[in-house]
């Protein structure tokens, strides 16, 4: 009877345990698009230029340029990928990889600006 008290403890023990797994990471970037003033195509073109970064599944995401000039007006967006880790990211468009972290509502990123400071993304 003793072993058979034993034996029943150990197999609840198994079961209980046995239907957890490692959780997953949260993905605090997916669905979200975050949008940066361009100074160095104002600088170029004059009016008002920004980037936006939209992470659109857990890989996937696209850059989107708005440029509002004396000259012209027009959306770029290209494709890119990205990986995450916490509330780190990484993003590659085209040849161009940029690297950034998120404090709240602000993404501050590794690429330089014109003022020698670094390009600073909000959340919209």
């Amino acid at each position: 009877m003793k072993k058979l008290l034993i034996t029943m403890i150990a197999l609840v023990g198994l079961v209980a345990f046995s239907g957890c797994s490692k959780d997953e990471p949260t993905n605090l970037f997916k669905g979200t698009k975050w949008t940066a003033p361009d100074d160095i195509a104002e600088m170029i073109y004059g009016g008002t230029c920004t980037t936006s970064i939209e992470f659109l599944t857990d890989s996937k995401c696209q850059e989107i340029r708005v440029r509002k000039t004396r000259m012209f007006s027009g959306v770029d967006v290209e494709e890119g990928t990205y990986s995450f880790k916490g509330n780190s990211v990484s993003w590659t468009i085209g040849e161009k990889t940029i690297s950034g972290k998120v404090s709240g509502s602000v993404l501050s990123t590794d690429m330089g600006t014109i003022s020698g400071g670094k390009r600073t993304y909000t959340r919209e």
